[in-house]
């Protein structure tokens, strides 16, 4: 299992409306046909204020790979534009993780 972890740190306060906007995005017609998808999303109790974790699983490295393609389609629609804008107005920084669940 290949978990696709990414963080977010969001701006000050803009946690819940990070959270919002990926749900939306989840939910929406195009994420679904994108396969857009978030086995568990966090956000955080102690450490860094504001930061939430959308992790995705995929069976092997493979999996991965095919829903990367997926995505990178993604990038070019008018839907990811306007979801890409209003996540950067809430976002300081973020990071990618894969991850090998071992257990």
């Amino acid at each position: 299992m290949i978990v696709n972890r990414q963080t977010f740190y969001a701006k000050f306060g803009q946690g819940d409306a990070l959270v919002a906007l990926i749900r939306e995005l989840i939910a929406s017609p195009e994420g679904k046909s994108m396969g857009i998808a978030a086995n568990h999303v966090y956000t955080d109790v102690t450490g860094s204020m504001f930061t939430v974790i959308w992790d995705e699983e995929h069976a092997n490295i493979e999996a991965y790979a095919d829903a990367q393609k997926k995505l990178e389609a993604f990038f070019g629609t008018e839907t990811f534009r306007k979801f890409f804008a209003r996540m950067t107005d809430l976002v300081e920084r973020g990071e990618r993780s894969l991850l090998t669940k071992v257990v």
